[in-house]
């Protein structure tokens, strides 16, 4: 609802000379449909001018850190920054790109604010995932595009969800973008395709103040609605003169009625169409205050109504449902009035000084409830589905406090909107001050969230000694389950990772929750951390998703604390130290492992499936969570590798037999039947997701990957007499 300050000004500067900048976002993926961490997110740039820009040291100012290296951008140019160019090249085919240094792009919405090599303000964007903001793009599969480049980018009417798909599924949504290319999206609310010689859909009907867009493919043609050659018309418009394809035009209706327009050239084949324009604009009444659990016997109990048009509306006819019945009378609410409905119009009446009106029966539910006022035809005006506890605020339920909606005009069915009175009004029940203000317009109390969200980045960086700097901090974190759980019994621990990074979670309550890797979870508690892991132990879990996709494991050379919690994997072969390290009795036990430079130390705990098999004998690669075991301060050392399950161990990865160098991947990338050229008997072949998990098995060195999920895979090839190759796969 409210701007930072410094934005304000460069907005102003922006909007009051009228003039757009040259560099202009053009599209955002803020939130692509995967799970866990989003490798797809990328920002759009266009180079809306006519010369070539030198973007040199330009930088992004929050969200995302990213500046440009020497690099110019030519006219009517895209340039794309992403989280992951690799992946964007395999799945999108964007050739140039470049990565974000760190940082992501909220999926709740955030400022995109690009700065030149001087710090000015270049262009700024504040998209949101929902509101007035296209909702398609908050993980369905689509991405925000500018409809037009000329177009203010700061007002989201000018912004739609892509409907240019990829042929790309993820999650069971199909990715639509266009980056790095021109948007392929319109913001008019009809669109009428111009051919050789008809318009399609010739006939319209549309509501008052929509706009309707002509896109002409081909041939020579105008659209003519001229009250000159149309004089019953109630308005006039053109596109001027017949042009050649392509072309678009755009025309908004202000006045309802109906409409005659053709082309110039051809209406004698037939070249003509229709435009009916309504006036269906819904009555503007608005539930915006509720009292349903005052401190005493529910007398005070309200419902308020407010009027936000700009003439009286009649009521008579009008009627509530569902928590209360009340039918109105022949009565007037006054335009931008507010009208008070009550339980005990005596009570409300004296307690607010108000003049009431009493609803004939029923009464609000404490626990919450459906509010409904209906039309005389039945028609549903406005529909509030309150509740008593989160999401939304629990301070209405018995404290003394009203349910306020924070902005007149705002969705009045989403609990974000909603907030509690901070007006007193002087009045005392049950030991209880009341703080409502029926009648009139509040303002909603800001008072800081117990758990307030955050990321996990934010409560795991660490002081010189390795303390948490977020110690004791409470906070609530939401990401994905990795790993199982290590403890059992009443307690838990397991590893949670968001977009951000990872940690620890540890708990002597397992909130009746069965661990499984995969899952979406919200807790909320507070950051402690033991033998210089950091943790949160969570005061309440709760699952919001099962069987999400899990990040690809992140390629390291050490352990450090920027590993600690983190999925990573050690890519490269790996050998036992001192094979008399590894305990198979099916205990708890630490050994370490080397690449012949450099040596990781690696925990196996009793609760996976490792304890209890004999040690490896072949080289391996091998994937796991990173964690920490330092006894003493300063927690600075210590640092280990937890692997999850026996598959975290990779054997695929020794080349000691000459026939696998010459093998070839045929088609790759893929998209149904994948061929290995130079394949022989005793070869075995393992197909693994970047986790480490296999997902399919060859003897023949053939493999149909028509059901597998677009994306990035590794075959292992061994052969009989021990030697092995990876192979990375691309599947379309």
């Amino acid at each position: 609802m409210h701007r930072v300050l410094s934005f304000l000004t460069a907005i102003v500067l922006l909007t009051s000379t009228g003039v757009r900048s040259q560099i202009v976002i053009t599209e955002i993926m803020y939130n692509p449909p995967e799970s866990g961490q989003d490798s797809l997110e990328f920002i759009e740039l266009y180079n809306n001018s006519g010369s070539t820009l030198n973007l040199t040291d330009y930088t992004f100012d929050q969200g995302i850190q990213f500046t440009f290296p020497q690099f110019l951008l030519e006219p009517e140019g895209y340039v794309v920054i992403c989280t992951d160019t690799t992946i964007l090249e395999n799945l999108l085919g964007i050739t140039q790109a470049f990565q974000f240094e760190s940082g992501a792009l909220s999926n709740g919405g955030e400022d995109i604010i690009i700065l030149d090599a001087q710090g000015n303000i270049v262009d700024v964007v504040d998209y949101e995932n929902g509101g007035d903001w296209p909702i398609e793009a908050n993980g369905e599969g689509s991405s925000l595009e500018l409809c037009d480049v000329d177009r203010d980018n700061a007002d989201p009417a000018n912004w739609k969800a892509s409907e240019s798909a990829k042929g790309i599924v993820i999650n069971g949504r199909e990715l639509k973008a266009t980056p790095n290319g021109e948007n392929q999206v319109s913001c008019a609310d009809h669109t009428v395709m111009v051919f050789s010689n008809y318009f399609d859909p010739d006939t319209l009907t549309i509501n008052l103040g929509e706009t309707v867009e002509w896109i002409c493919v081909e041939g020579n043609h105008n659209v003519n609605g001229t009250l000159a050659t149309f004089p019953d018309n109630p308005e006039g418009f053109t596109s001027g003169a017949p042009e050649n394809a392509p072309w678009s035009y755009s025309h908004t209706f202000e006045i309802e009625g109906n409409y005659n327009y053709r082309c110039d050239p051809h209406f004698l084949l037939g070249m003509v169409g229709y435009i009916t324009v309504e006036d269906n604009q819904p009555i503007p009444l608005i539930i915006t205050e509720i009292m349903y659990n005052d401190p005493g016997s529910d007398s005070l109990e309200f419902i308020e109504i407010y009027n936000g048009s700009d003439v009286p509306i009649q009521l008579d006819g009008y009627r509530m449902i569902n928590a209360i019945d009340h039918l109105f009378p022949d009565m007037m609410i006054p335009e931008q009035s507010f009208l008070v409905l009550a339980r005990d119009k005596g009570k409300v009446d004296a307690a607010f000084g108000i003049n009431s009106i009493q609803w004939d029966e029923g009464q609000l539910n404490n626990s919450g409830e459906a509010i409904e006022l209906i039309d005389p035809q039945g028609n549903s005006i406005d529909r509030v589905d309150y509740e008593s506890e989160s999401p939304w605020d629990d301070r209405a339920d018995g404290t003394g406090r009203s349910l306020i909606l924070c902005e007149l005009f705002a969705d009045n069915n989403a609990a974000s909107n909603w907030s509690v009175s901070n007006n007193s009004t002087g009045v005392t029940v049950s030991g209880l001050d009341i703080f409502a203000n029926p009648g009139g317009e509040d303002e909603c109390e800001v008072i800081k969230e117990i758990y307030p969200l955050r990321s996990i980045a934010d409560v795991t960086t660490v002081d010189a000694d390795g303390l948490p700097d977020s110690l004791g901090v409470q906070c609530a974190l939401q990401g994905i389950v990795y790993g199982v759980d290590l403890q059992g019994g009443n307690n838990i621990q397991f590893t949670l990772i968001d977009q951000t990074g990872g940690i620890g979670v540890f708990s002597t309550d397992n909130f009746n929750y069965t661990v499984t890797e995969g899952d979406e979870l919200v807790l909320k508690g507070s950051i402690d951390q033991l033998n210089g892991l950091t943790r949160i132990n969570p005061d309440s879990l709760k699952v919001i998703s099962s069987g999400n996709t899990l990040s690809p494991a992140r390629e390291i050379t050490e352990l450090n604390e920027s590993t600690e919690s983190e999925f990573v994997v050690v890519d490269a072969q790996l050998n036992l130290v001192d094979v008399g390290q590894w305990d198979d009795s099916g205990s708890s036990f630490n050994f370490e492992v080397t690449d012949g430079t450099n040596n990781y130390s690696v925990r196996i705990d009793s609760d996976t499936d490792i304890a209890g098999r004999p040690a490896p004998t072949d080289p391996f690669r091998l994937f796991g969570l990173g964690g920490q075991f330092d006894t003493s301060e300063p927690y600075t050392s210590g640092y280990q590798l937890l692997p999850r399950y026996y598959d975290d161990f990779d054997f695929s990865v020794a080349v000691d037999d000459e026939r696998l160098l010459g093998l070839e991947i045929i088609p790759n990338p893929v998209r149904g039947i994948l061929v290995v050229k130079g394949w022989e008997n005793s070869f075995r072949g393992k197909l693994m997701d970047l986790h480490g998990q296999e997902i399919a098995y060859t003897r023949t060195g053939i493999l149909n990957l028509s059901d597998l999920n677009p994306g990035l895979y590794v075959l292992g090839i061994s052969a009989s007499g021990g030697g092995a190759i990876v192979k990375k796969i691309i599947k379309q």
